[in-house]
């Protein structure tokens, strides 16, 4: 059984879609807007917050080859994971992605790798 509901009354379905597709298109914009800005404070940090004192460690993608590698891989796994759970869980079928999931699958891929390479801290 489909339930319908008509358009609102004066407003043609032509004109209603034409309408939903511009709100759609704002939202796009704002979005869009969003991620630039976000984009541009990333390069301001990166840019103005000092390099390493002396003494500290290099970034641990320079200390080992396989760093991001592993974090991505990690990630990807512990987002289908977790979230696929979390739906199994809930009662509903399909394949989800979780963030808490791939934050974890990061974490334990990266210890993983700092255990099997012998880096410490």
């Amino acid at each position: 059984m489909t339930i319908r509901f008509a358009p609102p009354i004066g407003i043609a379905p032509a004109a209603l879609r034409s309408r939903t597709a511009a709100v759609g298109i704002r939202v796009l914009l704002v979005h869009s807007l969003f991620d630039v800005l976000a984009l541009v404070a990333a390069l301001v940090v990166f840019r103005l917050v000092p390099a390493a004192a002396p003494g500290v460690p290099g970034e641990p993608w320079r200390i080992h080859p396989l760093y991001i590698a592993a974090a991505s891989f990690g990630a990807t796994v512990g987002a289908y994971l977790a979230g696929s759970a979390n739906l199994w869980l809930s009662g509903i079928g399909g394949v989800g992605r979780s963030i808490e999931g791939a934050i974890a699958g990061a974490i334990i891929a990266i210890e993983a790798l700092k255990w099997r390479s012998g880096v410490q801290g």
